[in-house]
């Protein structure tokens, strides 16, 4: 659902409503999501972060890797 978020932005102070999104992917993706993101989204700057993953459950991780695999190896 939708979050409130207060920021500054080109001396103004700012009160919206913004919606939270969160994409799994690999790292090698990352550029091109970045890219494909700043291009969709409305605001000049969007918070675009990768975060690794340094552990997680196992049976979440391989379920995520079989997500993420090249259509030709499923």
């Amino acid at each position: 659902g939708p979050i409130r978020s207060i920021y500054r932005w080109q001396g103004e102070l700012c009160d919206a409503v913004e919606f939270h999104c969160s994409i799994k992917s690999l790292a090698a993706h990352a550029a091109q999501l970045m890219q494909l993101i700043r291009q969709a989204h409305s605001y000049d700057t969007p918070q675009i972060i990768v975060i690794p993953v340094t552990d997680c459950d196992p049976s979440y991780a391989q379920w995520w890797r079989e997500q993420v695999a090249p259509d030709d190896s499923r």
